[in-house]
Parts: C-alpha cells; sequence; structure tokens
C-alpha cells in the first residue's frame, strides 16, 4: 500500500501515510464496512452470502470480551472480509470452488442456518451441468454443523505500535483456512467434477502474513530471543503469524493453503500430485495487454482480459504456496508487478483495460536479463499468455526476432510455455512448429480447446476443469510426464486422497516413477541453447571473473603496467562489492599462482582461523549460531593474504591503485548485479528484519521494496573503509585504525574475536601443491585445509585411462567416462573426511597417498567399470558437510603469470552481521568446522579431523588449479570454481573435458554436470544432463537425481595453440564476463 491509499474497510484520513488502526469499542474493534469483493472470475460464479455472521461463539472470543468474536475482529470470522469463515459479500467468493453459497437461517442476514439449504451458483464451465435453474442439483439439508470455540485463545492484544499498520498491498490477503468444515458435504453432481468428501477444510485462524514489521519498531537481537521473519506468540494476541515476506511457510500451514487450493479449483488428484516439480521454480507470467485481448470470447460475456485474469489469479495462489516470495508479472505496456503473493494484488493492474500492441520481444527480454542469474540455483519458468503474433515498434508483426531470442537467448535452465488467451488458434500457428523443436517449450492451447481436445480423446465426461488446466500451463514445459497427460488423469474424489497429494507435492513422499523420470526427463531437456555464455580471445592477456564489470578492472590494471596478481587483486577487490553476497575483506582466500620468472608455482592461503577462545564443542545445541550472528565469525584472512600476495608477486602499481576502481563504483554508484539481486531476494526476510542491512538493500523503506538487478546503488561507507586501506595499509584492519571497529562490530553481535585473534593471523605461503598428469602437463593447487589434495587426486585417478576425445561422442563410451568420474568423486570424498588444518594435526600420509601415482592407481583398480556400490565400500569414516557459496577469478597476465583466487564469506552475506560503520559483511566461516557428537541420516559421525580448536582453519572446498606445459612454460589452463562441495567436482569435470577431451572452455564450462560426494548416496545431474547417458548409470547402479542448472559456477582461461589465443569464459550460472588484451 503506498501513502494516501486508503486500506478497504479502515480508518483513516485520506492523507494518512499509513492505514489507521480500527476503532475500538467494549465489545473489540469495530467491524470495517467491507467495499464489494468485484466481479467474479468467470470460472467460479456463484451467489455467495450476503452477509455472515457467527453468533455461537463464545468464552475469549465472545462479542463482548474485547477480542476476536463475531463482532470484534475486523478480521474475524463474522466481518465483512471476503476471506472470512462466515462471509461471502456482494456476488460470493470469486475463487471459490465452483461458487457455493448458503442462504437462510441464522441470527443475521446471510446467517449461518440451523438446518440451511445449499444453492449453488451457474459454473460455465462445469460437466454436463443440471437442467435446474441453478445450474446444480437441487437444494441439500444438513447445513453446516454447530462450531466449537472459533478461534484459538488469544493473548495479549494489540501491542504497542510506534507507527501504525506497515505497508499492505492491495486489500486482504488470503486467509489459511477458508470455510469450516461441513459435515453433509456436497451431492455428486451428474457428469461432473469428483464430489468433495467433507467441504471446506478448517480454518487455522491467525492475522494474515504481514510483511516488515511495524514501521518505526526495530526487530529483537536473535539474542533476545526474536527470530527475523516470524512474529512471536501472541505478539498480536493470537498465534504465531506467518510466514513473513520472503519466509519458509511451516509444511502444515502449506499442506492446508495447498488443501484449499485443491477443492477451491477442483484439481484432480494425478494432476495436483505433479505440483512439487514447481518447488525449485521461480515462476513469471508475461501478459500479452495489447488492444485485441479486449476480444470477447466465444459465446461469452467475458473478454480475453476477464481470462487471463482467472489465470493469474489461480498461478498466484498456487506459486505463493511454494515460494512464499511469490510471482513476478509483468506486461507488454505496463510496469510490472513484483512479488505477488495474493490475487488481490493484481487488481488494480487489471481494471485498467488493455490497449496498445504486442511487443513481446523487448519484454522477454528485460525478464530474461532480470532473472539470469537466478538460474544459478532453481529454474526460471516463464508463462507468456497472448492472443496473437509479437510486433515489433512500428507495429509490424515479427516473429523472427522472438524466436531468435527464444533458441539464442535462454539459459538452460529457462523455461517458456506460451497460453493462447484465443480460440481463434490461426492467430497463434507461428506457435506450433516450436513446441516441437524448441527445448524447454511448451505451447497450451485456451481452455475450451484443450478441455474438448481431452474429452474427444476421454469422452465428453471425462473431468478436466479449469484449475486441470492451469496446473497443465504451469508444468507444460517443465515436465516430461505432460505427454502423457490427459491418459492418466482420473476422477478420483480430490478430498479423498488429498492428504497423500499434500505429501508428495510438499516433499513428504515423492509418487512413484517410472526410469524415464528417474532420470531427470534429460531426454526432453536437451542442452542445445546457443549464447549461453560469452567468450573471450585474447592474445596478450585474460582476465575471468564472476562479473564482468572486475574483469574489466582487473585489464584496467594491466593496461597500467600492472602485474598479474595486482590485475587479480583489483578485480577480487572489485568483486567484493558486485558479488557482496559471496566475498569481501570481511572473509577470507586462497590463491595458486604461477610466476613464469620463477617458473615456479606458489599456494598462498589466508583462510579464516578460530578465535582464540573457541572450542570445539561452542555449538553443541545452537546450530544456527554457526550461520548467523558474531559467534559464527572466523578471524578474517582477506586483507592479510592480499598483502601477502602484493609484496610476492605485485607491484606494478601502487597498493592504493588497486582500490580505486572500486572505491569509485561505490562513491558515484554501481548496477546491481543479477547474482546479488537473487541473492537479495533470496535473504529478503534477513534483509527487512536488520537495521543495516536493511539500510543498504531496502530501496524504499515504505513499501519495503528491495534493490533489484540494474538499480543503481552506493556504498559511501565501505568507500572510506577502502580508502583507510587505500593509505594505510591492509594492516590497519589487524592492528591499526579499523581493528578496533572491526572488533567493536564483531563484539556487539555476539561475537568473540579480539584485538589479538586479529593480530596474529599469519598467512600460509610455500610451494603449490602438484601432480603431473602426463610427461609435458603438472597441475598446481592449493594445499590442505583446502580441497587442492582432493583434485590432484581425482584428476591422479583419471588420467590412467586411456582417453580418447571421441569417446564423448558414443553413448557407451561417454557414460563409461561419466561413471568412472564418479566413482573418483566418491572415493576422493570418502578421503576429504579426514583432512583437517596441516598446522593442527598430522595429515602427513594421507597428502602423501592423494598425489601418489600408486596409490591413485590402487584406487582405481577398485573402481568395476560394470557397477557402483554402497558408500562403506569407498572408505567413508566420517561425515562432510554439505555447503554452498564463494567467488572465483582467474587471470594471465602480460609477464606471463597466471593466478587464481577463489575468496568466500561462507554462505549468503555470510553471518549475516553487516558492519555499521565499516559496511563490511564478515563471514560464517565457523560453520565450516565440524561439531561432536553429530551424527547423519546414514549414521556416520562427524569428522574429528575438522573439530573446532583455536586458530585452527576449517576444511574448505576451494581448490583453484593452474596447469602448465611442462615443455615451454605455456599456462595451458586456469580454473577455479564457487559452490560449496560442488567446487571440486565441477573444476575436475571442466579441467578433463577442456584438456582431454579437447573440449574449448566454452563447451567445456557450459555443459551440465554431475556431482557426487558419497553422502548423500546420491548422483545430481543438472538439468539438460544427456538422457542415454543417465540412463546407462542408471543401470549401472546409480542414484540419479535432478539438480536445477547451477549449483558451482567455473570462471576460466585455457590456451589453444591452433590460433596463439587465450580463450576465457565466465560461467552463465552466474552471469559474469570475460575481459581481456589483445
Amino acid at each position: 500500500m503506498y501513502p494516501n491509499q486508503q486500506y478497504p474497510g479502515q480508518g483513516g484520513g485520506s492523507n494518512a501515510p499509513y492505514p489507521q488502526q480500527p476503532p475500538q469499542n467494549a465489545g473489540g474493534a469495530q467491524r470495517p464496512q467491507q467495499p464489494p469483493i468485484g466481479n467474479p472470475s468467470p470460472y467460479n460464479i456463484g451467489t455467495g452470502l450476503t452477509g455472515g455472521h457467527q453468533p455461537n461463539i463464545s468464552g475469549p472470543h465472545g462479542s463482548n470480551q474485547g477480542g476476536y468474536g463475531s463482532s470484534g475482529n475486523p478480521y474475524g470470522q463474522s466481518s465483512g472480509n471476503p476471506y472470512a469463515q462466515g462471509s461471502n459479500p456482494q456476488g460470493g467468493n470469486p475463487y471459490a470452488q465452483s461458487g457455493y453459497g448458503m442462504s437462510g437461517g441464522g441470527s443475521g442476514p446471510g446467517g449461518y442456518p440451523p438446518s440451511g439449504t445449499q444453492s449453488y451458483g451457474n459454473n460455465p464451465y462445469a460437466q454436463n451441468p443440471s437442467t435446474t435453474g441453478a445450474g446444480y442439483p437441487p437444494s441439500q439439508s444438513g447445513g453446516y454443523p454447530p462450531q466449537s470455540g472459533g478461534y484459538p485463545p488469544q493473548s495479549g492484544g494489540y501491542p504497542p505500535q510506534s507507527g501504525g499498520y506497515p505497508p499492505q498491498s492491495g486489500g486482504y490477503p488470503p486467509q489459511s483456512g477458508g470455510y469450516p468444515s461441513q459435515s453433509g458435504g456436497y451431492q455428486p453432481r451428474p457428469g461432473g467434477y469428483p464430489s468433495p468428501s467433507g467441504g471446506y477444510p478448517p480454518q487455522s485462524g491467525g492475522y494474515p502474513p504481514q510483511s516488515g514489521g511495524y514501521p518505526g519498531q526495530q526487530p529483537p537481537h536473535p539474542s533476545q530471543g526474536g527470530f527475523p521473519g516470524s512474529q512471536p506468540s501472541g505478539s498480536f494476541g493470537g498465534p504465531a503469524m506467518g510466514p513473513q515476506s520472503g519466509g519458509i511457510m511451516p509444511n502444515d500451514q502449506r499442506a492446508q493453503q495447498l488443501n484449499q487450493v485443491i477443492q477451491r479449483y477442483e484439481i484432480s488428484s494425478q494432476i495436483a500430485a505433479r505440483l512439487h516439480i514447481l518447488g525449485n521454480c521461480e515462476i513469471v507470467v508475461l501478459c500479452d495487454d495489447s488492444g485485441s485481448m479486449n476480444t470477447p470470447l466465444q459465446g461469452s460475456n467475458q473478454t480475453r482480459w476477464d481470462e487471463l485474469k482467472s489465470i493469474v489469479n489461480i498461478v498466484v495462489d498456487i506459486a505463493a504456496i511454494m515460494d512464499s516470495n511469490g510471482v513476478d508479472v509483468y506486461f507488454l505496456n505496463r510496469d510490472p508487478v513484483l512479488n505477488v503473493t495474493n490475487p488481490q494484488n493484481m487488481r488494480h493492474v487489471f481494471n485498467s483495460p488493455p490497449k496498445g500492441l504486442t511487443p513481446l520481444v523487448p519484454a522477454l527480454r528485460k525478464i530474461l536479463a532480470a532473472k539470469r542469474s537466478l538460474t544459478f540455483e532453481k529454474k526460471l519458468l516463464i508463462l507468456i499468455a497472448t492472443d496473437g503474433a509479437p510486433t515489433n515498434e512500428q507495429g509490424k508483426t515479427d516473429i523472427g526476432t522472438l524466436e531468435a531470442v527464444l533458441r539464442n537467448e535462454r539459459t538452460p535452465q529457462t523455461y517458456i510455455t506460451f497460453l493462447a488467451c484465443t480460440d481463434d488458434l490461426d492467430s497463434v500457428n507461428y506457435l506450433s512448429n516450436w513446441d516441437k523443436s524448441m527445448p524447454n517449450l511448451d505451447v497450451i492451447d485456451d481452455y475450451r480447446s484443450e478441455r474438448a481436445e481431452i474429452q474427444r480423446t476421454r469422452g465428453a465426461n471425462f473431468p478436466f476443469s479449469f484449475g486441470d488446466y492451469i496446473v497443465k500451463s504451469l508444468l507444460g514445459s517443465l515436465d516430461p510426464w505432460r505427454q502423457t497427460f490427459i491418459f492418466i488423469l482420473t476422477a478420483v474424489s480430490v478430498l479423498a486422497v488429498s492428504g497423500v497429494i499434500i505429501g508428495l507435492v510438499l516433499g513428504l513422499r515423492r509418487p512413484s516413477r517410472n526410469a524415464e523420470e528417474e532420470v531427470c526427463g534429460a531426454g526432453h531437456e536437451t542442452y542445445t541453447i546457443n549464447g549461453s555464455s560469452i567468450l573471450g580471445k585474447y592474445s596478450r592477456a585474460a582476465v575471468a571473473a564472476d562479473n564482468g564489470e572486475c574483469s574489466t578492472v582487473g585489464r584496467i590494471i594491466l593496461e597500467k603496467n600492472g602485474t598479474t596478481m595486482d590485475a587479480a587483486l583489483a578485480a577480487a577487490i572489485c568483486n567484493g562489492v558486485m558479488n557482496a553476497q559471496s566475498m569481501g575483506i570481511g572473509g577470507g582466500c586462497v590463491i595458486t599462482v604461477y610466476s613464469k620468472k620463477r617458473n615456479k608455482a606458489y599456494s598462498i592461503i589466508g583462510r579464516e582461523k578460530a578465535p582464540l577462545a573457541a572450542n570445539s564443542t561452542m555449538f553443541i545445541g545452537r546450530e544456527n549460531m554457526s550461520v548467523t550472528g558474531g559467534l559464527a565469525i572466523g578471524v578474517p584472512g582477506e586483507l592479510r593474504t592480499y598483502k601477502k600476495a602484493y609484496e610476492e608477486f605485485g607491484g606494478g602499481v601502487p597498493w592504493k591503485e588497486l582500490f580505486q576502481p572500486t572505491i569509485r563504483l561505490c562513491r558515484k554508484g554501481f548496477r546491481l548485479s543479477e547474482s546479488q539481486a537473487q541473492a537479495v531476494k533470496q535473504r529478503a526476510d534477513v534483509i527487512r528484519n536488520d537495521s543495516t542491512m536493511r539500510e543498504l538493500y531496502v530501496k524504499n523503506p515504505y513499501t519495503n521494496e528491495l534493490y533489484g538487478a540494474g538499480d543503481i546503488m552506493k556504498r559511501p561507507k565501505l568507500a572510506r573503509t577502502l580508502e583507510i586501506i587505500a593509505e594505510q595499509g591492509a594492516d590497519t584492519f589487524y592492528t591499526g585504525e579499523l581493528a578496533d571497529k572491526v572488533v567493536k562490530e564483531i563484539q556487539d553481535r555476539g561475537g568473540i574475536i579480539t584485538k589479538q585473534d586479529l593480530a596474529d593471523f599469519d598467512v600460509d605461503f610455500q610451494e603449490a601443491l602438484s601432480v603431473d598428469l602426463n610427461s609435458s602437463i603438472t597441475a598446481y593447487t592449493t594445499h590442505a585445509p583446502t580441497s587442492g589434495p582432493i583434485l590432484t587426486f581425482i584428476l591422479n585417478i583419471l588420467q590412467g585411462y586411456n582417453v580418447n576425445e571421441n569417446d564423448l561422442q558414443r553413448p557407451t563410451t561417454s557414460s563409461l567416462f561419466y561413471h568412472r568420474l564418479i566413482e573418483a568423486f566418491k572415493f576422493a570424498y570418502a578421503k576429504r573426511s579426514e583432512l583437517g588444518d596441516p598446522s593442527k594435526i598430522n595429515i602427513t600420509e594421507l597428502i602423501h597417498n592423494l598425489t601418489s601415482k600408486e596409490y591413485a592407481n590402487e584406487i582405481r583398480s577398485r573402481i568395476n567399470d560394470d557397477k557402483t556400490f554402497g558408500f562403506e565400500y569407498y572408505g567413508g569414516t566420517w561425515l562432510d558437510k554439505i555447503k554452498t557459496g564463494t567467488a572465483h577469478l582467474s587471470v594471465v597476465g602480460l609477464d606471463g603469470d597466471a593466478v587464481a583466487l577463489t575468496s568466500t564469506i561462507n554462505l549468503f552475506f555470510g553471518s549475516k552481521v553487516l558492519g555499521p560503520e565499516t559496511d563490511i559483511f564478515y563471514n560464517d566461516e565457523m560453520d565450516d568446522f565440524s561439531t561432536p557428537n553429530t551424527i547423519n541420516s546414514f549414521g556416520v559421525p562427524a569428522s574429528p579431523a575438522n573439530y573446532i580448536a583455536p586458530g585452527k582453519r576449517p576444511v574448505s572446498s576451494m581448490a583453484p588449479l593452474i596447469i602448465i606445459d611442462k615443455r615451454n612454460q605455456r599456462i595451458q589452463q586456469v580454473l577455479g570454481a564457487s559452490g560449496g562441495t560442488r567446487i571440486t567436482t565441477a573444476i575436475a569435470q571442466v579441467s578433463m573435458l577442456n584438456l582431454w577431451y579437447n573440449d574449448d572452455i566454452k563447451k567445456a564450462i557450459d555443459s551440465p554436470r554431475l556431482h557426487s560426494q558419497l553422502l548423500p548416496q546420491e548422483v545430481v545431474a543438472e538439468s539438460g544432463f544427456d538422457y542415454d547417458i543417465l540412463k546407462r548409470l542408471k543401470d549401472r547402479g546409480h542414484n540419479i537425481t535432478c539438480g536445477a542448472f547451477g549449483g558451482s559456477t567455473i570462471q576460466g582461461i585455457e590456451w589453444r595453440d591452433e590460433v596463439n589465443q587465450y580463450w576465457a569464459n565466465c560461467d552463465i550460472r552466474k552471469g559474469g564476463a570475460p575481459d581481456g588484451i589483445s
């Protein structure tokens, strides 16, 4: 809700910035006067109740108790709220199941009758409606059963408020229950939908979700018992509210709401069971609002625009359950509406009639640009609802450009479904061939045509509701099962199987799947989209960072006579701003560097350390404190590592010059990167409830709107911090002016880091870990506690096989390659659980084995080419954590050196502690340690080698890699990755494809990847992985699970002998871009 806009049904002057609290009286809050809800959906028309009153409520919720009785609460059971339990004003609930209404009885107008009569409004899409005037069977007896108790006991009433209601947008959000249980149910309708077996489910009560808290209130600190994203029980005199905006809805609440949606839109059981597929999807609707959408539907007084409104309403209802961030709704000729979780939020948009042309291409490109980084972690589903061909700016039909965008500008994780909002199918005939020839694209005809086709195949009485149509549309491009959609629909009572369906959808229980489905439908999702990432070709130097702005910063430093290390450090400082969710000076980093002048490679480890006051049991019984708050912070090592690297390999430009480009960005402003914007969206609840993060990322404090991709941001406080470091050197962070501020900011949030911890921090610098892969090339990487030893072990195992670059052209040989790759991963991750900080524990023998040809040969001999084994076979002894996060950059400079630098603050935004004065995001690396007495679901205990100890570094998945041709000291490959435990497997896979199978660096990075880390016992296949390969892997016994396209991102550089060029590529999964010097 915006200033000067009044909340429906509440008092307050027209100039009030927020709606005022409802006036109070002896009977509780005065019932507001609700405006009519508007025209009902064309697919759910019913007469409904005209008033609604439930007189028989007693106890603390009675009408004279000042609480939540029938005349007291404006959100209660008997108000004019169209979503309240006992009301359905002015034409009924447009989202009700077939528009069931009530009449007669009761003590108030339209109240609950003692033995009432149910009547049914006319449903234009009912299956064989009855011949009675109402369109449904005649009246039924039974009425509503006695109600017992109303809302649950409330405690506390309204808390003190310092600013009125928080901003609202659009009217009352849906309650999480709906109409109370009915003991009589509905009688079957001849030829119609299956009858529910009990009426509407019980309502769970409580206030509707709020977002952002009351203006002027500071959220409680976690140490005071506060929890971002929820209201404590009793804070509104009632049960805990939830979920908050961006929060996670509890499964039982989601189940209730999903049950409602299934009933409300009469979605059949088999179709509803597939909704779980939407659980890892971002859903965007692109609505055609051109003038032709005013055309009436055949045989109806409704227009195409009315039908589209109904589609969007149902999509929002479903998506809000699967993703609390809601749906983004874009238009061709008007502004988008983002994060829609309630159909009412769209009323003002659809009240404005459609007009204009059909510029599909610019609208689609806008969505693809805004959402590109999102596909790093989840699927992007775009529903395009249109009634005709796209037009260009001159109003001429332009189908060719749209086709080019769909074929060449989508990531493999982007799915498109076209909905034909017309029964004139000739006007959308251009889509028919795309449906067959384009991957991840589906075309759905209008509802009437789809239903007619299904009933032509399955019989005239076969049930196919409008809700079924919407779910079919949502799943169309995502689910290969849709091809058999009409053959497995069954007329089973929805409520009779609703418990099973809810479990399936919410992930409590998965449906049985056939062999094709168990391999992710990869035969359908082929990876054939071109132009998915940028390949840079340079003859002299190259920079590949996971943000294009930072690659350019590195290139500029090289042009100023900077060394390769100078360029890498400047790019990393930039990355700490452009990808602040992943790295920064509040974290730590590791570097592999090759010096051509010295003809040696070095490992520089600035991994964070545990504070001196830390101990191994500090997180037992309070595990969340290892990821959020001051206690989660390890002693940052980033800047000391930069200092050591600069002293050894930098100096081509002055130290302060490394910081100037980023300082300018912070002061003058920079466009928020897509990857950071996506992280902001995912952590919206945390951001809005933390005062410092809120100040940084909330664009409009009145509406709680967050900064989005492409928005201009400034960080003046961080600019000042970087200026101090630029002028005074890195030691100001550890022993100088900044040290006191850093310690205070950490300790103010419950941390235990002291100035002594900062002063004592040291960097591990030594010659790199190396392994000869053959007689001509050597691989270099970082030492433990990074996963460099694990990476070399994997490469050592695989290089012993006789490989042929043509092997990947045939399913039999390519599946064998991937089988061996997975087996090598499993053996390696079994050993990873024994890693630890070599300065604190003795792992000399382990490292010797992992780099030994003899040990690699022994392990290779244990790999069976025909089958896989249980985890015990691979020697897994200890539990290894599943982690995510990090950022990487690779540089080859004019001096012939190479740098692979990987940096992290661990999870998104680290500990979620942002320094109020320094503007530094502090890490949560303490979560990378293992905790004693923890056992996972496989019965595997945590690794003692990685227990917390004072001054110890935790194990890391980072493993920056440089490969050199020994014959001429030519750099062959520079790689590194982000993505937690997937880092090591991603680097190994890309390195193998590029080095052994001669894929260029772009193809090797773009290709869908596999990941396995022994436990859990599964192989995660990225969307788009070759179906035949996955099927053959399954035949060998591998448990294949589907993963989104993403999870790890690689920035890589290779040397191409045939053209004498460095080729650089940045992973599209995160959206970076390379730069360089030709």
